[in-house]
């Protein structure tokens, strides 16, 4: 693919070497038909005629180079720019889940799809210009060089000021687009934050404030992009008149050459042609100007954004995890202020309880076991194979999650069902669909499997939603099923199923629960305070005794008396 823009890239060059000579042979024309009218004896038409037909032959090879340019240009730019979204979006799709829990959707989604469109467009139309209006501007000031070399230091003198002045401009366009970009960024967070939490917004009458705050927020935006625009004005208006001083340049210039007798009306005329050819070249150029400024902030955003996102690193050519029992294991695990210490082990086939008080690192710790993040200390083991030593895919293969923060996408129910698996085969989505009553489901929807589901599953109950995640993440039968509050706010039924799946799963099971019911049906409890397990073992052992588990409960039983 690289090597398709370089190829592009060159034919942009030729490209605008090509557009030089048809304007230099133009203007060579020129400079002969116009002289041709100073000679005392009569010229036949004809040789009006070839002269006119090569001119004509001139302007449409540059009508059609100019064609080819745009083509070729875009083609390159929207390479990059597709080429670009896919290595983004794979960083993203391998990026710590912490480290989207502490940014906004919005400015994330600015990443990715306003920065983006600035860089794609600096190729296409900055890069691509700047190129083609470099090799034709050489070119061309040679040609007039060799036409007149007065005329050629003229027009060359006003293009280099011109030149210095707008780079000196830059700077406060610079500073103009890292302000717009920055008020982009605060409003698109904002917007994006109150619309997936209208309804709260709505529940507690606080339209009318966020209206005043987005209000503000839209007034500061719409300044820095006045002032953005004011100064793309200002450094494009230099190339025009840059631009005007060359032409009227070569033009006294000229007329003082033919006075003394060093130049003819012709080559006045064709000098004229050549500066015509350079006249648009420069104005494209202060505009690819504006998009490199452009360009250049976002493209500092965008290497932001990867440089401070914690990847999860899949190391390349890592062999898969062997099959085993479903042992999990760890060993000195800590994560930033979250977790710390964390030494435990999950017996093949156990279901354990994760309980402990809000905040405590209980889905933190799941999240480990699923490598949605890495910790900074310490390893986590899967029948004895370290899970960063091996391919996520294989470990993906090993385990199922369900998690508040594993919602159901967009799309059709067995879309979803088959997300883990797409090549899952019938029968298998027909066993999860009788084990988590998904049938039941399924019936009572005019288009069955085939219904849509809208985002975040608003359009199914609580239970629903619960009941078809459960049977996405038992597809395959992985050996570890991890489960964050899954039990949370169920209906009879659906907890019913739950509690079903639990009781005849063959695989081991991490469970966070707030459920006592739960962990006194579980084999083994992990209580979970300040981001350390304080207190492990058999249900009856943990809450036999007046250690914090039993106590954690007990107040709870207390405050909901």
């Amino acid at each position: 693919m690289e090597q398709g823009r370089y190829w592009l890239f060159a034919k942009l060059i030729l490209n605008g070497i090509t557009q030089a000579f048809a304007a230099l042979f133009a203007s060579r024309m020129m400079h002969l038909a116009f002289d041709l009218t100073h000679k005392k004896q009569f010229v036949e038409w004809i040789t009006f005629a070839r002269y006119g037909a090569g001119l004509a032959l001139a302007a449409l090879l540059v009508a059609w180079l100019r064609m080819a340019e745009r083509v070729d240009a875009e083609r390159m730019g929207q390479d990059y720019g597709n080429q670009l979204r896919i290595r983004l979006f794979e960083h993203i799709s391998n990026t710590s889940v912490r480290f989207f829990q502490q940014r906004s959707r919005g400015g994330v989604m600015l990443r990715f799809i306003g920065d983006l469109k600035v860089l794609r467009l600096w190729i296409s139309l900055g890069l691509a210009r700047i190129v083609v209006a470099t090799a034709s501007t050489v070119i061309a000031m040679a040609g007039l060089a060799w036409m007149n070399r007065a005329m050629a230091i003229s027009a060359t003198s006003i293009l280099i000021v011109g030149c210095f002045l707008g780079f000196a401009w830059g700077k406060h366009l610079h500073q103009a687009v890292v302000e717009s970009r920055r008020r982009q960024s605060i409003f698109a967070a904002n917007v994006n934050d109150k619309i997936s939490s209208i309804a709260v917004v709505q529940a507690f009458g606080q339209s009318g404030r966020e209206r005043e705050r987005i209000a503000k927020q839209g007034e500061k935006l719409k300044e820095a992009m006045i002032t953005q625009a004011r100064a793309s004005a200002q450094l494009r208006s230099i190339g025009d008149a840059t631009a005007s001083l060359a032409t009227a340049m070569v033009l006294l210039v000229g007329a003082y050459e033919v006075q003394l007798g060093r130049a003819t009306g012709g080559t006045v005329v064709a000098a004229m042609s050549l500066v015509g050819l350079v006249t648009p070249l420069l104005r494209d150029l202060s505009s690819a100007f504006v998009l490199w400024h452009g360009a250049r902030v976002s493209n500092g955003k965008i290497v932001e954004f990867i440089r401070t996102s914690r990847k999860i690193v899949d190391t390349p050519f890592a062999p898969d995890l062997l099959p085993g029992s479903g042992k999990l294991e760890f060993r000195g695990v800590s994560l930033g202020k979250i977790l710390r210490g964390i030494s435990v082990f999950a017996h093949p086939g156990t279901r354990i309880a994760v309980i402990g008080p809000n905040g405590s690192g209980k889905s933190t710790l799941l999240s480990l076991a699923a490598r949605l993040a890495d910790p900074d200390e310490g390893q986590i083991l899967l029948d004895g194979q370290k899970l960063s030593d091996h391919s996520l895919a294989s470990l993906r293969h090993r385990l199922g999650m369900v998690s508040p923060d594993l919602p159901l996408l967009r799309g059709p129910i067995e879309e979803n069902l088959r997300y883990r698996w797409p090549e899952a085969p019938e029968d298998e989505i027909a066993r999860v669909l009788k084990l988590c009553g998904v049938e039941e489901i399924i019936k009572e929807l005019p288009d069955g499997l085939r219904t849509r589901i809208t985002e975040g599953g608003a359009n199914l109950s609580l239970g629903q939603r619960q009941r078809i995640s459960l049977a996405r993440a038992l597809v395959g039968s992985p050996s570890i099923l991890l489960l964050d509050e899954a039990d949370a706010n169920l209906d009879p039924r659906s907890s019913s199923v739950l509690e079903k799946v639990m009781a005849n799963y063959p695989g081991t099971v991490l469970m966070v629960s707030h459920n006592m019911n739960f962990a006194r049906s579980a084999d083994t409890v992990w209580y979970m305070e300040d981001g350390a397990i304080v207190e492990t073992g058999a249900p009856q052992t943990v809450f036999g005794a007046n250690g914090p588990a039993s106590r954690f409960f007990n107040a709870r039983a207390i405050c909901s008396v």
